[in-house]
């Protein structure tokens, strides 16, 4: 606790004051010690300021949990922006003391502040803002605040969505849920290109994407992953944190579903092993695939065991297992998995983790869907006449190269003349032969009307009497993954009505 050290140096008489709260003497989740080692900085660098935030009404009164995350917000905002505090100290809002939902606006205006400073009034305006609260019971860490923040209508599903995210993450994890509150903010408050972040004390969601209907991308991926940074967070090397949420994201929207199970990310262009990406390009795509290899070759028993008891050599320093700290590393994976398993299975792990960490092992392409597609539609008595993968319009007949659009055609016949001009209800997934894993999975939901999403849409057209043509844009793949073979697998289901093969190459350099 270093913040109470420097804070019992230098601010004696508010250290005496702070001990007593229980949020300090019961709490020892990442609020508690953020808002302590806040305290401990400005009690050092910043006296007057502190003194200022203490005595002010939002604070004086005691610090419960509500106060505490306003107070980590108005302490983070006078280390990062000082000018801020005033206004946020003055502002009528908060002036008069801090309600449990002024506390949580507060919480979520840190990352307004770094990200978007003129959405920082429009959050404190009670009127622009809408909370939805919901309190989850979980089997192991009890009672869970959920609340999302918006300041316009969203869906209603996605509250739904949230609660089942955290109820699948903690029983997979088979460790209490790390947090007793989750505040989502669905507005652009992080940084650009981003589409959502987990702040910590909070998770950003940019609305455009995830708020609104949506027939490509599972919304459910999104709140599993940012909802898993909860355990996964700030804690080890960045493709353990985002692979170990993009995996959990894979398997539990698998088993929600029943979709075949698909990694999110193309495989890397740029390096053949983590060892080798020393720029983290490729953190989420190595960090997935190691993960999910090494869960495809264990028994799910003895997967889960090591996947929890890597999560908690994050929480403490095990001095036995011949690593250094509670930064996450290799190290830390090989003592997680490897620990009382037999030896051969023991041999198997170390393969996978040499396969993704060094290259020393070759990667396994035995897993391939090479059964035969069957074309049938039957609930619109028809049949898949052809499919294809084209630039657009063209289709490719040699190589996708860089930039080139790729989108997956299909040409069937329809005799149920209601049901004809409906999008087919597909799952399409990728597969390459360059790392053996199915990748980037698009689930259409079957609306009758055509749909653009971050530039990705949906295109029908009547071809004959009894014939329709539908194209799915998948995008511009050919620019993020490596040289290879690739397949496009349509699945109605789970019957595998078409696959189409296409290359990607690269342009000679001039």
């Amino acid at each position: 606790m270093n913040g109470l050290i420097i804070l019992a140096a230098y601010a004696g008489d508010v250290f005496s004051e702070v001990v007593k709260e229980p949020w300090v003497l019961e709490g020892k989740d990442r609020l508690s010690m953020k808002t302590m080692n806040a305290l401990g900085w400005l009690a050092y660098e910043e006296r007057q300021t502190l003194d200022r935030l203490l005595a002010h009404p939002a604070i004086s009164d005691g610090i419960t949990g509500d106060e505490a995350r306003a107070l980590t917000v108005l302490l983070g905002a006078a280390r990062s922006n000082p000018s801020l505090v005033d206004k946020l100290l003055d502002h009528p809002a908060i002036s008069d003391g801090v309600t449990g939902d002024e506390a949580k606006v507060l919480t979520v205006l840190r990352s307004a502040v770094q990200y978007n400073p003129p959405l920082v009034d429009v959050l404190l305006d009670p009127d622009q803002v809408m909370l939805e609260e919901r309190t989850v019971a979980l089997p192991l860490a009890g009672d869970v605040d959920l609340t999302m923040i918006r300041t316009k209508p969203g869906m209603e599903r996605n509250m739904d969505l949230l609660e089942d995210a955290v109820l699948a993450i903690e029983e997979f994890m088979s460790s209490p849920f790390p947090a007793s509150q989750v505040i989502w903010l669905f507005e652009r408050a992080l940084r650009p290109g981003a589409n959502g972040a987990n702040f910590g004390t909070h998770v950003v969601t940019v609305p455009e994407y995830y708020d609104v209907p949506s027939t490509i991308k599972s919304p459910f991926r999104h709140f599993i992953h940012e909802a898993a940074h909860h355990y996964w967070r700030d804690n080890s090397a960045n493709w353990i944190d985002e692979g170990a949420a993009t995996f959990l994201e894979t398997v539990i929207e698998s088993r929600a579903t029943g979709w075949p199970m698909a990694m999110e990310r193309q495989p890397c262009p740029s390096a053949r092993h983590i060892a080798e990406d020393s720029e983290g390009d490729c953190d989420y795509r190595f960090g997935e695939r190691i993960f999910h290899d090494l869960y495809r070759n264990m028994d799910e028993t003895a997967f889960r065991l090591a996947f929890r008891r890597l999560y908690l050599l994050s929480q403490y320093d095990d001095l036995n297992d011949g690593c250094d700290g509670v930064a996450l590393s290799i190290c830390h994976v090989r003592a997680a998995f490897m620990a009382d398993i037999p030896a051969d299975a023991a041999a198997t792990v170390e393969k996978v983790i040499a396969r993704w960490y060094d290259g020393s092992e070759p990667f396994d392409t035995s897993h391939q869907d090479t059964s035969a597609p069957d074309p049938v539609i039957p609930f619109m008595d028809g049949r898949v006449e052809r499919a294809w993968v084209s630039d657009g319009p063209v289709p490719i007949t040699n190589k996708a190269y860089p930039g080139s659009r790729l989108d997956f055609n299909i040409e069937y016949s329809c005799q149920e003349e209601s049901l004809c001009q409906r999008m087919l209800p597909l799952t399409i997934i990728h597969y390459s032969e360059g790392d053996g894993f199915n990748f980037n999975p698009r689930h259409y939901e079957g609306e009758s009307l055509s749909f653009s999403l971050e530039g990705h849409r949906w295109h029908l057209q009547r071809v004959s009497d009894d014939r329709y043509r539908q194209r799915f844009r998948l995008g511009s793949y050919a620019s993020g993954g490596p040289e290879g073979r690739y397949w496009v697998y349509a699945y109605l289901g789970g019957q595998k009505i078409a696959e189409v093969p296409y290359e990607i190459g690269r342009l000679p350099l001039p």
